[in-house]
């Protein structure tokens, strides 16, 4: 038997105990971290409710960006890089966290992108691909942050770690998915959501509808979101990373080398794949324009696109 496989993964169960003994030793961090955009978010939902506009949108932009910073500062918490310090005020603790997050945001966005155009180019060979491929590469973001791995190379990296793991990973990933969104689900329910979910079953004409969702269920989302699932959700996975790391040993360059030339084919045919979904669609958006503009001036649009037949319409393509 392999020696590496010899050793056992902490349980998923273990797993989600681990981080949440990590979430309450870190709590202040944590929730000075999470309060910025969820008040931006707080924020957003009552400038729309007094129809501000403008300074909505300023809002809403403001609490994206803070969304996203947020998650950046979270990995950088699991992943150990600012510990909480007793002697330091929290407001301050949350600064650095943010200030190292932003220093490593780009390159996080670029691993992120990476591991999506791996993922897809698993999809446009065959759905199963593309779910394995997200497993190997899932862990890359912990690969730059730990490791200081970029670009592809921290992909590589986590391909490395999971590959002899993959059944163990997916199985503990998809645990912690349904104990979170389920738990998730059943809070927004709790706010008012299920009034929600009953007027969208019980009505007849989904055309005519214009569902509110109620404002303190898209608070107790919010909340959820910042103060549970982005921080349990960093957490969660870098345990993950760092039982692997006590398994095996650091990759070497040739094994790098050689993973990274199998995750550049994949993001190579989800370059492909991208390109002829775009050229497809628009080149049928220019033959569609040419066969309305086709027809005479004096019909009315709305009896061009009452006579449009999709099949025609395809059929007609020069394939």
């Amino acid at each position: 038997m392999d020696t590496e496989r010899s050793f056992r993964l902490n349980s998923a169960w273990g797993l989600f105990k681990e981080s949440v003994f990590f979430y309450r030793r870190n709590l202040a961090l944590i929730a000075g971290t999470a309060a910025v955009p969820f008040a931006l978010g707080a924020l957003s939902l009552l400038s729309e409710a007094a129809g501000l506009g403008v300074l909505l949108v300023l809002i809403m932009l403001l609490s994206i960006v803070a969304g996203v910073l947020s998650k950046v500062a979270f990995f950088v918490i699991a992943s150990g890089k600012e510990e909480p310090n007793g002697t330091v005020s929290v407001s301050k603790q949350v600064s650095a966290v943010y200030k190292s997050g932003l220093h490593s945001l780009f390159p996080f966005l670029w691993v992120n992108a990476y591991a999506v155009l791996a993922g897809l180019g698993g999809l446009f060979l065959f759905f199963i691909p593309g779910i394995i491929i997200w497993v190997l590469v899932s862990l890359s973001a912990f690969a730059l942050f730990v490791d200081g791995r970029r670009g592809i190379e921290a992909l590589a990296s986590s391909w490395y770690y999971v590959r002899e793991y993959w059944w163990d990973v997916f199985w503990r990933f998809l645990f912690f998915g349904i104990i979170i969104l389920g738990s998730g689900l059943l809070l927004v329910l709790a706010g008012g959501g299920f009034g929600f979910m009953k007027e969208l079953a019980s009505t007849t004409d989904l055309a005519s509808m214009k569902p509110q969702v109620p404002y303190l269920a898209q608070l107790i989302n919010s909340f959820f979101n910042n103060f549970i699932f982005l921080p349990l959700g960093a957490i969660y996975p870098f345990l993950v990373y760092k039982d692997l790391k006590k398994v095996k040993p650091e990759p070497d360059e040739a094994t790098l080398s050689g993973i990274k030339k199998k995750i550049n084919i994949f993001i190579v045919v989800a370059s492909v794949g991208i390109i002829l979904l775009l050229a497809f669609a628009g080149f049928a958006m220019f033959h569609y324009v040419n066969q309305l503009m086709s027809f005479s001036s004096g019909v009315e649009t709305t009896s061009l696109l009452a006579s449009f037949n999709l099949a025609k319409f395809v059929g007609s393509l020069p394939w």
